[in-house]
């Protein structure tokens, strides 16, 4: 044991130099700014005092020089980060868990009901939160079985002799981004007064519940054609568990729609309560999982371990999370797949670009394209005739306008009435078939 205490200093000097190299710190970029200098100029302050005790030390006996050297680290040690710690609050570095304040709640509320057929909001809790004010748009204008549709899921007499269309999906099927009467569903209905057209589009879900649904209504419509459309983030959804979302007031009395499942760092699928979830609507970042986490990131030091830890962890490989995501889609959307050519339905997908894959398709949109192809699902590209501006809701939505809505409608409803008219897809504009 010749050389512990000054390696040490060296050890803990190096990291303190990396942390502040690594630009770890709030509103930092490349260069240094104040905190970060400050951070570094510790640990070379650390590194020059293991020089001076590993110097020291040789002209020393093992057993003095130990002792020494011990009782100079603690104190160089506690004062350093002490210092430093004073030195980051007064340049104005915010800790990674501050406390919820006290007076922070959320109360969960009634308006959203699962079962067999995935999950929707409950109507007849959904109407008084309406007429006083709590809800609006959309979510007031919904049927009796708790989905964005003008007309209850209930089949006409004269329903064998009608086109039957059931629609699938999530936000963009709902209609969110687009005025009552302009989504692509909607758009859809317009052009086909005489059909019936169910929507069971519910945001946030993926096609997990997409075949939940499907078995619940399929055999009630029995529908010739079913049309899904699909996003980007249905990979994500695709993970998490179908009873993923909760709404809730908060303190203010405003109505908000929370997903109570997240999938963490390690791709773990992590469950909060309403004390957590009030935690991450209060400051956006999940709660500490452990006491020692907790205790850390309520100081600017430990923060900045955390954040390292946070760095390191989000730059893992980022081809076996997306890997590990198609896989699991890939599973829900042969399930479903294999249901409707089971009811002697036709399949039909809608793919749903976000705005940056208009100007160059990225990953998930090109997986998702890949993956259709593979299954040989027919699908809809609607990319070459939006806009990635115009036919958008501001950022940081991703949905579609009234525009985009209105535009992919108008395509869709152009090759649901070739599909119906030659019994075929052939000839949509913008399907790829197989």
């Amino acid at each position: 044991m010749r050389q512990p205490m000054w390696l040490i200093f060296l050890v803990v000097g190096i990291v303190i130099a990396l942390l502040g190299i690594t630009s770890l710190l709030p509103g930092a970029s490349p260069g240094f700014d104040l905190p970060q200098l400050l951070v570094v100029a510790a640990g070379l302050a650390l590194l020059i005092v293991a020089a001076l005790v590993r110097r020291g030390g040789r002209r020393r006996s093992i057993k003095r020089r130990t002792r020494r050297s011990l009782a100079v680290a603690i104190v160089i040690t506690l004062v350093t980060i002490i210092a430093l710690e004073h030195l980051l609050t007064a340049s104005g570095v915010t800790v990674h868990y501050p406390a919820v304040p006290s007076n922070y709640e959320l109360r969960a509320l009634p308006w959203w009901v699962c079962g067999d057929a995935g999950c929707h909001y409950d109507y007849d809790a959904v109407q008084p939160a309406c007429e006083s004010g709590q809800l609006e748009g959309r979510v007031c204008a919904i049927n009796r079985q708790g989905y964005a549709d003008s007309a209850d899921f209930v089949l006409p007499d004269d329903h064998e002799e009608r086109t039957r269309i059931l629609l699938l999906g999530d936000s963009v099927t709902w209609g969110m981004s687009a005025d009552l009467g302009a989504s692509y569903a909607e758009t859809l209905s317009a052009a086909f007064p005489d059909a019936i057209i169910w929507n069971t589009g519910i945001p946030g879900t993926g096609a997990n519940q997409a075949r939940m649904v499907f078995e619940v209504y399929a055999p009630v419509l029995r529908p010739q054609l079913t049309i899904l459309g699909f996003v980007n983030n249905d990979f994500d959804d695709n993970l998490l568990p179908v009873d993923s979302w909760i709404n809730a007031l908060d303190s203010s009395g405003r109505a908000i729609h929370l997903r109570k499942y997240a999938i963490d760092d390690d791709e773990n699928v992590i469950a909060f309560d309403l004390r957590d979830l009030a935690f991450i609507q209060a400051h956006q970042t999940f709660p500490p999982r452990s006491a020692l986490e907790a205790q850390l990131g309520s100081t600017r030091l430990g923060s900045l371990l955390l954040r390292l830890r946070d760095k390191l962890k989000s730059a893992g490989p980022a081809d076996e999370k997306l890997t590990r995501r198609r896989q699991v889609t890939k599973r829900h959307l042969m399930e479903l797949k294999h249901a409707v050519v089971a009811s002697g339905s036709a399949f039909l997908v809608i793919l749903v670009p976000g705005p940056a894959d208009i100007v160059s398709a990225g990953p998930r949109y090109q997986m998702a394209e890949e993956l259709m192809q593979e299954l040989e699902i027919a699908f809809l590209n609607p990319a070459s005739i939006l806009h990635p501006v115009a036919d958008y809701a501001p950022p940081p939505d991703f949905h579609w306008s009234n525009a985009g809505h209105q535009k992919v409608g108008a395509l869709l409803s152009d090759c649901v009435q070739r599909y119906f008219n030659s019994g075929s897809m052939a000839n949509c504009e913008h399907v790829i078939i197989f």
